[in-house]
């Protein structure tokens, strides 16, 4: 853009002209503030039960991340899921509350000394932060499919604890807690491993007398 500009010429009295020429130097866009950019990685990155543990194919241009949940489980979740705060675990604290919901309408046995062993259980195989899970779930031990999915499936097979004094244990540490490889014990005389495969044989003859 041209700029003119009038004025008085000294001495000859005729007006005179200054043409001032604009012109603009190149755009160093180098020097310019960058936006702060969204951080490039969440691995490591922990929301709720879930850490992040790996990135995922994104699905158009949503980005997605593989996430190891604390009851052992995987997930995969979108980015704006994780951080909205909707992406929790893998499921399990859905199903968690689910149950807590239901045990409390139906059975109304939420607070009892059953569901309570029930649930320590399912943590000492399945929570890596339970203080217990390098005796259990850290060695192998699980809990059957029926048991772990339902608290009426362990009470009806497993029956009301007989008193404080008693404890659910396993007979055999090599199998998973389940209605064949559990029993209420008192918790001063706990079945030692010399004995079980007698404990075990006496079982197996009551069972089939009771069949």
């Amino acid at each position: 853009m041209n700029y003119t500009v009038r004025g008085s010429g000294r001495g000859s009295g005729r007006k005179s002209c200054l043409r001032i020429v604009n012109f603009s130097l190149p755009l160093d866009r180098s020097r310019m503030c960058a936006r702060p950019q969204r951080e490039e990685t969440m691995i490591g990155q922990r929301f709720e039960r879930l850490t992040v543990i790996d990135s995922a194919p994104s699905v158009g241009t949503k980005r997605r991340w593989i996430c190891r949940c604390d009851c052992g489980g995987e997930t995969t979740a979108f980015q704006w899921s994780l951080l909205a705060g909707r992406s929790r675990s893998c499921g399990c604290l859905k199903s968690e509350q689910l149950n807590k919901r239901q045990n409390h309408e139906l059975h109304g046995m939420y607070r009892t000394p059953e569901y309570s062993t029930w649930k320590q259980m399912k943590s000492k195989c399945y929570n890596a932060n339970h203080a217990e899970y390098a005796k259990f779930g850290g060695k192998g031990a699980s809990v059957c499919d029926e048991w772990r999915q339902s608290f009426s499936a362990f009470l009806q097979e497993m029956g009301a604890r007989p008193s404080s004094g008693y404890t659910l244990v396993r007979i055999d540490d090599g199998q998973p807690f389940c209605a064949e490889n559990c029993r209420w014990v008192k918790t001063r005389s706990r079945v030692p491993k010399s004995q079980r495969h007698e404990l075990m044989r006496d079982l197996a003859v009551l069972g089939s007398e009771e069949s």
